[in-house]
């Protein structure tokens, strides 16, 4: 996971998601966003894919999106909850 979180904060999430999925490894890589926004990119044209996940303040999106670097993910979950409503 890259995130700009604390780390406590992400090492919390990390460690419960751990409980419900104890067979995922995972690693935490906490960084300023802007710093996220150049390690990303450098990455993707390295064609070495680390992080599955990427949590990061709001600036950095646009400029992923613009880069063509964010892909849409629709969750199994979206759909209990829409209904739901």
């Amino acid at each position: 996971m890259y995130t700009s979180l604390d780390v406590p904060r992400a090492v919390t999430l990390l460690q419960e998601f751990k409980k419900r999925y104890p067979f995922v490894n995972t690693e935490l890589f906490r960084s300023k966003s802007l710093a996220l926004l150049n390690k990303i990119p450098q990455e993707t044209r390295a064609k070495k894919y680390t992080a599955d996940v990427i949590t990061a303040t709001f600036p950095i999106w646009n400029d992923l999106k613009r880069q063509g670097l964010l892909m849409k993910y629709k969750s199994p979950e979206t759909r209990k909850h829409t209904r739901n409503r």
